[in-house]
């Protein structure tokens, strides 16, 4: 029986199609970002070795999640453990916590979110991002993960 997250009933109930609501999440999503800059180019230099500069761009697929008046799930590279543990634990103190969720964890972890299966009673708000390349290229080559198949 299929059960409809948090994120899902947002969606469907139009919560979070108003510009004005999106309006505000960017706000929030800027205001994380401009009270944490330091703390964001930090743990990312640390990770990946990554410039100041690099750390903004770290959040646009969000961006687009949040134009779309859509939910998300974000899965940061298991390859950036600074980052995706500042991330878990700031992102819901700016954002909606049923709206937009922090995953962490591996390739096995991400490799679970892969098994997610659209149906028709799945809502355009049931997506996940990461940035590894890594579990991309194992998931692209694995049968049936909805990647490579």
């Amino acid at each position: 029986m299929y059960t409809p997250s948090p994120r899902s009933l947002s969606f469907r109930k139009g919560l979070t199609r108003p510009i004005e609501w999106r309006k505000h999440q960017f706000l929030q999503l800027a205001r994380m970002m401009q009270d944490n800059g330091d703390a964001f180019a930090e743990s990312l230099a640390k990770d990946l070795g990554k410039p100041r500069i690099e750390t903004y761009f770290s959040e646009i697929p969000l961006l687009g999640a949040i134009a779309a008046g859509c939910c998300a799930g974000i899965k940061p590279s298991e390859l950036a453990p600074h980052y995706a543990e500042l991330l878990a634990d700031l992102l819901p103190k700016y954002l909606d916590s049923n709206d937009y969720r922090v995953m962490t964890g591996a390739v096995a972890e991400s490799t679970k979110l892969l098994e997610f299966q659209c149906t028709p009673r799945s809502s355009p708000d049931d997506f996940y991002v990461s940035n590894s390349w890594i579990v991309g290229d194992h998931n692209l080559r694995q049968p049936g993960t909805g990647s490579g198949s």
